[in-house]
């Protein structure tokens, strides 16, 4: 039984996430909340509110609707930077603990004096290497991996690949699990959900086959839609839905659009997906796609298991860790053909063995990746 202790003095830190990624980073400032003294820095679009065991600064104004020009992102970034420099300038925080950097040179320059200002950096390496251009970031993420303290990954595979590029001590790098934030699925107005998807989905009459988030080349959309220009007449009941916001650095996209525009089993939402839209999808999906080319982990897998849904993945970074293949999920090798012979497979699996492994996912990871033991354990081992 895990056992939480009391401590000498209250632990005080910075969240630090001008990303926007507010699932992961709401999850373990609650739970951290309940223990130690917790500021969250986020971007205008954290669409948490803060309970009142922690603090919330929307400081990083870079939401789509407000920022029309490069220069002007950079701007707020840089403002979003001194705002936080004034709060550590103002508290002895104990931690500064990083979620996500966006702009490199601008990420040194401030790292570099709030170094000076607090007890230890702590870095989450989501991506251990950007999927766009990522050589040419090498350097500049070289120097931002020599500037923190302890570096965190979500499992084993992302560690050897962080050594392994970087040539960091492994003492430096620790495995801090991903988190789940809700086991049980949310509810939402089945009036307030397009009516287009809400049709379209009613209509069908066999499996939902859904992929749902940025659509780029490392998450391997073309895949899909290469695959289901060749294979759709097979699956004459079924419905694949792509959906998600194209990737401002993805410029390809238009000759696989083309290649799928007049199939009628496909639903095609090439744009940001709202809440209740989400919800939705997921609640009458069949099976959740993750046809991967990169990745070092995926959010993706917990949406999945609140909703119960099983899910079908290339193996690719520490995402297998978290899954029980064939049993809870479907992993298969990197490459094209392997995940084109288990959507085939899938297509002919009885929907109540697909229920089943959802139901499973669900179960395994609501009981493995608990916020509260995450939270006490990076206290325990990261923070003091």
């Amino acid at each position: 039984m895990l056992l939480i202790t009391s401590y000498k003095y209250v632990m005080r830190i910075i969240l630090f996430d001008p990303s926007g990624t507010t699932n992961y980073c709401n999850g373990l400032a609650e739970a951290l909340s309940k223990r130690i003294d917790v500021d969250v820095i986020a971007r205008d679009n954290y669409n948490y509110l803060a309970n009142e065991n922690y603090n919330l600064y929307k400081w990083f104004e870079l939401s789509d609707n407000t920022v029309k020009h490069k220069w002007e992102k950079g701007f707020n970034y840089i403002k979003g930077y001194i705002k936080t420099l004034r709060l550590i300038e103002k508290n002895d925080y104990d931690v500064f603990h990083i979620q996500w950097l966006l702009m490199y040179k601008v990420d040194i320059f401030f790292l570099k004096k709030i170094r000076k200002k607090v007890k230890k950096i702590v870095y989450t390496a989501h991506n251990i290497i950007p999927h766009v251009e990522g050589d040419k970031k090498y350097n500049e993420l070289k120097k931002i991996y020599d500037l923190v303290d302890v570096i965190v990954v979500h499992g084993k595979a992302s560690k050897k690949e962080l050594l392994e590029l970087f040539e960091l001590e492994p003492d430096k790098v620790v495995i801090q699990p991903h988190g789940l934030n809700c086991p049980k699925k949310p509810s939402y107005d089945i009036n307030e959900v397009s009516s287009n998807i809400k049709e379209k989905i009613e209509l069908t009459r066999g499996k939902i086959y859904l992929y749902l988030g940025v659509i780029f080349e490392a998450k391997g959309v073309d895949r899909l839609f290469r695959y289901w220009g060749k294979k759709c007449t097979l699956y004459k009941d079924d419905l694949l839905v792509v959906a998600g916001k194209i990737s401002e650095y993805t410029d390809n996209y238009k000759t696989e659009e083309k290649a799928v525009d007049n199939i009628s089993n496909l639903l095609y939402l090439p744009w940001k997906i709202n809440e209740v839209d989400h919800h939705y999808l997921y609640d009458h999906a069949d099976i959740i796609l993750l046809p991967y080319r990169h990745a070092s982990m995926s959010g993706v897998i917990f949406d999945a298991a609140t909703f119960s849904k099983t899910i079908i993945t290339t193996a690719v970074g520490c995402i297998p860790e978290y899954l029980e293949n064939n049993e809870d999920s479907f992993v298969v090798l990197n490459e094209d053909r392997e995940f084109e012979k288990k959507m085939e497979m899938i297509q002919k699996t009885d929907r109540k063995q697909l229920i089943a492994m959802g139901e499973k996912l669900n179960h395994n990871i609501s009981q493995k990746y608990n916020w509260e033991i995450i939270a006490y354990n990076l206290i325990e081992d990261v923070y003091e």
